[in-house]
């Protein structure tokens, strides 16, 4: 059933040495409001893991629980760019470097849905995380200036054809 597999995912993501040590230190479910500086926009995220015990930066870790694919390199960048998690991971980074005055790291914890449920730790590269702010900072702007003008972007108002994708020819 679902609660014996989220019981087994939880004991394989606490039993990754880097978790547990993170864990060990760290605080989990923070909570962060803040008003990003660029944009005036009002933000409230919530952090899976916040550690920062140690001397360098401080390490904000999100946990994924994603198929036996997306736990390894490749399909961790792809699951990671896909699903905006550079963007969400560069906000709390953003936000945590101006509600703290300390560097921040985003990582992230991706744990294998099915078993053996594989755990595998990533730290996202800096260039990766100024991408997600900046692009951040793109969508806070186009929101606040709809917010600001009360206009928003309509959906289309005529039916528009959709071509199957080429990945699903490839499987073919």
């Amino acid at each position: 059933d679902m609660m014996t597999q989220a019981e087994a995912i939880a004991a394989a993501v606490r039993a990754h040495p880097v978790v547990a040590e993170l864990l060990s230190a760290g605080r989990t479910e923070v909570s962060m409001r803040w008003t990003d500086a660029a944009t005036g926009v009002d933000l409230k995220g919530r952090a899976d893991l916040i550690d920062e015990t140690g001397d360098g930066a401080a390490i904000i870790a999100d946990l994924k629980v994603v198929g036996p694919l997306d736990v390894y390199a490749d399909g961790a960048a792809r699951n990671i760019e896909s699903g905006g998690y550079a963007r969400q991971l560069a906000l709390y980074c953003d936000a945590f470097t101006s509600l703290r005055s300390r560097a921040s790291e985003g990582w992230v914890i991706m744990a294998g849905r099915e078993e053996p449920h594989p755990v595998e730790v990533y730290y996202l590269e800096p260039e990766w995380l100024a991408w997600g702010l900046s692009d951040s900072r793109r969508l806070l702007t186009q929101w606040a200036e709809c917010v600001a003008s009360g206009v928003y972007p309509a959906n289309g108002t005529e039916a528009t054809q959709l071509a199957r994708p080429r990945w699903g020819w490839a499987r073919e």
